[in-house]
């Protein structure tokens, strides 16, 4: 059995859920830091 999960952001996750998992990757090292939170962010904006 499949399970799918949709977030309608600030439903769920309280946020932009695209934008919190920019945040989650930088946090946890899996990207580098500097140039992806500056993307991150001007994507965002």
């Amino acid at each position: 059995m499949a399970l799918t999960i949709f977030d309608l952001d600030n439903t769920l996750i309280g946020g932009d859920s695209d934008h919190l998992w920019g945040e989650f990757l930088v946090r946890h090292g899996h990207v580098d830091a500097d140039f992806y939170r500056s993307e991150n962010d001007r994507f965002y904006t």
